[in-house]
């Protein structure tokens, strides 16, 4: 049971072995974002088909292969079998799911094996289900794990569902870009629920997920512009014994809902509800976090411009190893404000330091968060003894601060609470 809880709307806590203070109140010159592709292209969205030169295909119970470009309208039930796509480097396909039901067995339902892109459409007012056994075999040199798995570009738009169970396994995996633009998605999988390797691109859709692993994964470790997610709108349900939003170089969210809970498991040493080796940025959204790690967490930089936060979290709410740079936005935290546990399953936890609402080496604050004449200080937790801890912060404290959209930097050896604020 944890020791004491801290709630509050908007506290800043930071802390580390040293400060440092950015003099710098002007916007940066250029948002780190901007050098990745976070666009959508009309093709992208686009879910229409036409009906006059497509190709209808009712499945049955043997493999169904496409090895031409064009557009292909697939309905009925495919029982241990799959779709597998093999046409040349610069051919496009698409498939109109419409009302398909595929029990894949020991292997994928949906087989990308070569393409330029290819566009998974979810006809409207349709519901298409995908499901394996536990135990896959394998058809070739790679290694496929996944219910849908491409090693082509792959777009998935429509206003149709998308059900993805796995026992084995991920749900969708893309060895290049993951883009969807639409949908309704119900996903519940041994891994990964959704995974671009060069990037997962979202700007639509309803995704309820259910995973063993990340949810939401772009992993590419090589190009320095890869490896991202963008996220521009959708609601998200999310509950993974993982990270919820994995970007190895970049998560930039700018809208949606989300309602995400990480817990512990045996599949991985992170729990983080949104995390990225490198730079998170979120200018919008609504966010709804229960957190068995931190809540938010950057190995790099962190900026907030906008964005309405409920974070719970077993660690840090709001953790970066550089800047935390935030001009806007509501938050309300509940942490552990004693230090966890030490177990053989959260070694990563052994010398952990105090959680804490934000911790980060520097940090950006509106400018009108006057220190001499508007705020009230906290000592930084590291200079206090448990004891001390519990008496400066004490349990069901509840701060309400509102963030004006300008910037200026701020100490961070104190906590910073504006005079107008409302201290229960």
């Amino acid at each position: 049971m944890k020791k004491m809880i801290c709630v509050m709307t908007f506290l800043l806590l930071l802390c580390g072995c040293s400060t440092v203070i950015v003099d710098n109140t002007d916007k940066d010159s250029e948002d780190a974002a901007t050098a990745y592709n976070l666009s959508f292209s009309e093709e992208d969205i686009d879910a229409g088909y036409q009906i006059s030169g497509s190709t209808y295909i009712t499945l049955g119970d043997k493999d169904v292969s496409i090895t031409k470009g064009g557009t292909y309208i697939l309905q009925g039930t495919l029982s241990d079998a799959s779709v597998i796509v093999e046409v040349s480097k610069d051919e496009d396909v698409q498939l109109v799911l419409s009302g398909v039901t595929i029990e894949a067995g020991d292997f994928a339902g949906i087989y990308i094996v070569e393409g330029d892109e290819i566009t998974i459409t979810l006809a409207e007012g349709t519901v298409n289900t995908i499901s394996d056994s536990s135990v896959h075999k394998q058809i070739d040199s790679n290694d496929v794990d996944a219910l849908i798995y491409s090693k082509a570009d792959l777009i998935i738009n429509g206003s149709g569902s998308l059900v993805l169970k796995s026992s084995y396994n991920h749900g969708v995996v893309s060895k290049d870009d993951l883009i969807i633009t639409g949908g309704n998605f119900d996903i519940d999988v041994a891994g990964q629920g959704l995974s671009g390797k060069d990037c997962l691109m979202i700007s639509d859709g309803s995704f309820d997920i259910v995973s063993g692993k990340d949810a939401l994964k772009s992993d590419n470790t090589e190009d320095e512009y890869r490896g991202y997610v963008y996220i521009r709108g959708g609601s998200f349900d999310i509950h993974t014994g993982a990270d919820a939003i994995y970007g190895y170089n970049l998560v930039n969210i700018e809208g949606g809902t989300f309602s995400i809970e990480t817990a512990e498991s045996n599949s991985s040493d992170s729990y983080k509800a949104i995390k990225s080796e490198h730079s998170i940025t979120i200018s919008g959204g609504g966010f709804d976090i229960d957190s068995a790690d931190d809540g938010i967490h950057s190995d790099g930089d962190l900026t907030i411009s906008e964005g309405t936060f409920s974070i719970v979290s077993d660690d840090d709410a709001i953790h970066a190893d550089a800047l935390v740079r935030i001009d806007d936005g509501e938050f309300t935290a509940v942490i552990s404000a004693s230090p966890l546990p030490m177990t053989a399953s959260t070694p990563h936890r052994k010398s952990a330091p105090i959680p804490l609402l934000l911790r980060s080496t520097a940090a950006m604050f509106p400018s009108t968060w006057d220190r001499a004449t508007r705020m009230r200080s906290i000592p930084t937790a590291t200079s206090m003894s448990t004891a001390e801890r519990s008496t400066s912060m004490p349990s069901h404290r509840s701060i309400t601060i509102k963030v004006p959209n300008t910037t200026a930097v701020r100490s961070l050896s104190t906590v910073h609470i504006p005079t107008r604020s409302r201290i229960r």
